[in-house]
């Protein structure tokens, strides 16, 4: 509106003022609004390839949960051809031994405290993998679930997260590990 106390080229800078200053609020909010939409983009590809059929090992993104507390119902006494022999420990530290035709499979395991604790669980075991060159493909980093496995002359070995759980099977053969993940729940 047009006040005629003020010269016109007051009002004039004025305006222009205003019109900059909305300007400058109208990008900044356009390119925090781009951001947010980029990033969705780029989230939804990462997640959208990496749950590919066969993308992940033994499907492990597309596991369930365990919904019990119970180490005997989550690792049970038996897994298709393997008998469990041993089991230690509670729902934050457990070991289990399972046998198949004299072949040992231990799976550890825990419940953590969080999904990063979890992971780094997996990281470490990622770690000592490469270093002894025994990594024949690994990845981690995933938003909920990271995994490694490694293979040598000697082992079958495959540390996985999943939310807050960490499993981490050890054998002497792949074949021995490939059964037991076929029937393995978790």
């Amino acid at each position: 509106m047009f006040n005629s106390s003020q010269p016109p080229d007051d009002i004039q800078e004025e305006q222009s003022a205003t019109l900059t200053m909305l300007f400058a609020v109208g990008s900044s909010v356009l390119v925090v609004v781009v951001v947010i939409v980029l990033i969705a983009v780029i989230m939804g590809q990462v997640n959208q390839s990496a749950r590919q059929k066969g993308a992940i090992p033994y499907n492990l993104n597309n596991r369930p949960l365990p919904n019990t507390t119970a180490l005997g119902t989550i690792l049970p006494k038996n897994v298709g051809d393997f008998q469990r022999e041993s089991l230690s420990g509670t729902i934050d530290n457990f070991s289990a031994v399972y046998v198949k035709d004299g072949q040992r499979l231990t799976l550890n395991g825990s419940r953590s405290v969080s999904v990063v604790a979890a992971q780094a669980s997996v990281k470490l075991l990622m770690t000592r993998a490469t270093k002894a060159s025994e990594a024949e493909y690994m990845d981690d980093a995933r938003p909920y679930y990271s995994y490694v496995l490694y293979l040598s002359s000697t082992q079958a070995h495959l540390a996985w997260s999943h939310e807050r759980w960490f499993f981490e099977a050890i054998t002497v053969s792949k074949n021995d590990l490939d059964a037991f993940m076929e029937i393995f729940e978790y």
